[in-house]
């Protein structure tokens, strides 16, 4: 629940592949060191800290895959992206029937995260997000790599840098555009909630938050099909633990 409330925000702050290969690390020391706690405290705390962490990495890695492909290909990245995800959930009750001790299991499970710290070396950052940061020279690097690696010839590099400062130039206007459209209505706003005084800076960013957060919520039901979804995606998150922790009670008597 952590996790879920402040990735949004952690990810679009520090970049995806950054957030990538810092939780990937810390989620690999976390599940080694909860495999060597003294007590069931200390080895819940640890297994939470490998919880939060590991929805940050699966998410930056998800966002980071959909936005190195174009929109063609998105829906088919994202449902092989999760392929591995449920591999793992059906390789777990075969390697907890060959190990039998929980630490060796809690190790045995935790090793493949070894191969996360290749993240430092081989995943690139968001070109898309470097691009709404003005890092345009580093978002051409990115996509001069990806055409290599792909076997593509690259655009030349001052038509690449050209494309690059127009699209940042378009999302700085639609930016521009929505800051100024809020900060009009946020005066009236704040002053027909809030209590009679003049508000300040810090507040209007607050209730502009607020105002994001509700918007983003409701955006889930805005449509009919989009309810039919969304019950839909809150029902598998709901029950997909249910056979795990079955699994895990039925082997631990």
């Amino acid at each position: 629940m952590v996790s879920c409330m402040s990735q949004g925000i952690v990810i679009d702050a520090f970049g995806r592949g950054r957030c990538a290969k810092i939780c990937g690390t810390l989620f690999l020391v976390s599940a080694m060191l909860a495999a060597c706690m003294p007590s069931l405290q200390l080895y819940l705390l640890f297994r939470g800290l490998v919880a939060v962490f590991e929805h940050y990495l699966y998410v930056a890695c998800f966002v980071l895959s959909l936005e190195l492909c174009t929109p063609s290909q998105r829906s088919l990245v994202g449902n092989l992206f999760a392929v591995p995800y449920a591999l793992g959930y059906m390789a777990l009750p075969g390697v907890a029937l060959l190990v039998k001790d929980w630490r060796p299991l809690q190790l045995a499970l935790s090793a493949p995260a070894l191969f996360l710290l290749a993240y430092h070396w081989l995943l690139p950052e968001s070109p898309r997000w470097l691009v709404t940061r003005g890092r345009l020279t580093e978002a051409a690097d990115v996509l001069t790599q990806a055409a290599k690696v792909n076997g593509n010839p690259p655009l030349p590099r001052d038509r690449l840098m050209a494309a690059l400062v127009a699209m940042h130039a378009k999302k700085e206007n639609e930016s521009r555009k929505k800051r100024n459209s809020v900060n009009r209505s946020d005066a009236n706003t704040c002053h027909g909630v809030l209590p009679r005084r003049r508000v300040s800076q810090q507040g209007r960013k607050a209730w502009r938050w607020c105002g994001d957060v509700g918007n983003s919520v409701r955006s889930l039901v805005s449509t009919p099909r989009l309810v039919v979804v969304t019950l839909i995606v809150f029902y598998i998150w709901f029950t997909s633990p249910l056979p795990t922790m079955a699994s895990l009670s039925t082997l631990s008597t």
